[in-house]
């Protein structure tokens, strides 16, 4: 056998490596192909640190009660500016009275520990309880006050009634909203 191996020719080694080499290289080509759940984000404000795919994100308030919980197909950070975007956000926020509040949009933007949150792109902003629903271009929220507002064009609906603004702020901790500019509204009388 040793004298068998002895008599192949330099090139027909070389082949025979490259032949070898190449079949390792498709097997792990192949098996990247496999495990790969897509490319890494880019981002103007700089290189993702991370990214998460299908994720329900949620917070829980010192008692150890869920207050906010955030479901997107695709969330990215970028420690850059330590901000979280997420595709096609739903958001649900439970206030002090354990009121539920739900927010959708196009895309969304969790800054730092979530103090400040946009939702932007065919924003909603709903509050089941009281069954009325506020959609506009863009909803900020700020953690701190409870409060969320738009500088949107924005049109409140509840069953047939229907209010349209150019700017609301709301407090959902108080129950209490403002529209400002060029209010009008569609009351039809109740039966």
């Amino acid at each position: 056998m040793g004298s068998l191996l002895s008599r192949i020719t330099p090139k027909v080694w070389l082949f025979l490596v490259l032949i070898v080499v190449g079949g390792v290289m498709a097997l792990i080509e192949q098996r990247d192909q496999f495990t790969a759940v897509g490319p890494a984000p880019t981002s103007d404000n700089g290189e993702p640190d991370y990214y998460l795919e299908g994720v329900t994100f949620t917070r829980f308030n010192t008692e150890g009660a869920p207050y906010q919980v955030l479901k997107s197909p695709r969330l990215t950070h970028t420690p850059n500016d330590d901000i979280t975007r997420a595709v096609t956000p739903e958001l649900e926020w439970t206030n002090d009275q354990n009121k539920t509040w739900l927010g959708s949009a196009e895309r969304g933007r969790v800054e730092g520990s979530g103090s400040r949150i946009t939702l932007d792109g065919k924003a909603r902003l709903h509050q089941p309880s009281s069954d009325w629903t506020l959609s506009t271009q863009t909803i900020h929220y700020t953690q701190h006050d409870s409060h969320a507002w738009s500088d949107d064009r924005s049109t409140f609906t509840r069953g047939q009634e229907k209010t349209v603004a150019n700017r609301f702020d709301a407090w959902i901790d108080k129950n209490q909203a403002t529209l400002d500019g060029n209010v009008t509204g569609s009351y039809p009388p109740t039966r």
